[in-house]
């Protein structure tokens, strides 16, 4: 993986390579198996997948993870800044990522090709306004509430958004977050991040 992200990291000297490579940093890695009923196909980014604990983070950034308040951390890879929101019991159930690269054209061949990579990776987004605004994938179950009222609520989704252009340094924004994952651990007993 590092190996890779050093790869990346030298190709982005030529305009060409900038739009691509850029982009193969935050979904350096392959498919999930197959997708997950009513959700997302894959659940990472850079190999940082919902649901693991801090160590496993730190173990697939190979450094250490820096804390910023109760169960959030934070870490800078390859240019690509890195937040991490963590459960009660120490689950992995939020990855922001945010990666600020030279200005080159946020044009709709740019939107086009961004949306076909996304796609490929986690399946067909609910609503892409690239390349002037986000493309979203949200996923939703039914539940019963306490008074039996039938109810929806996030499982998980995935927000990316570009920002930026042909005069101003472009910035690629990653907001995956799984609730799911923060609600089953809100039922169980509290344990320390680890």
């Amino acid at each position: 993986m590092i190996q890779v992200r050093r790869l990346m990291a030298a190709a982005l000297a030529t305009s060409a390579l900038r739009l691509g490579l850029a982009i193969g940093l935050v979904f350096g890695c392959g498919l999930a198996a197959g997708a997950q009923q009513g959700g997302l196909m894959a659940h990472d980014l850079s190999g940082f997948a919902l649901d693991m604990t801090v160590d496993q983070v730190a173990s697939v950034a190979n450094r250490p993870l820096t804390p910023t308040g109760t169960g959030q951390y934070q870490v800078m890879i390859d240019g690509i800044d890195y937040s991490f929101g963590f459960s009660s019991a120490g689950h992995l159930f939020r990855i922001d990522s945010r990666q600020q690269l030279v200005p080159f054209p946020v044009d709709a061949a740019f939107a086009a090709d961004l949306t076909r990579r996304l796609t490929r990776k986690f399946g067909q987004p609910m609503s892409n306004q690239l390349p002037a605004g986000p493309v979203v994938w949200m996923y939703q179950e039914s539940y019963v509430g306490a008074k039996g009222e039938k109810l929806t609520r996030e499982t998980e989704s995935l927000t990316v958004l570009v920002a930026g252009g042909t005069t101003e340094p472009v910035t690629v924004e990653m907001q995956m977050i799984a609730p799911r994952i923060e609600r089953r651990d809100a039922q169980t007993a509290p344990a320390a991040a680890k």
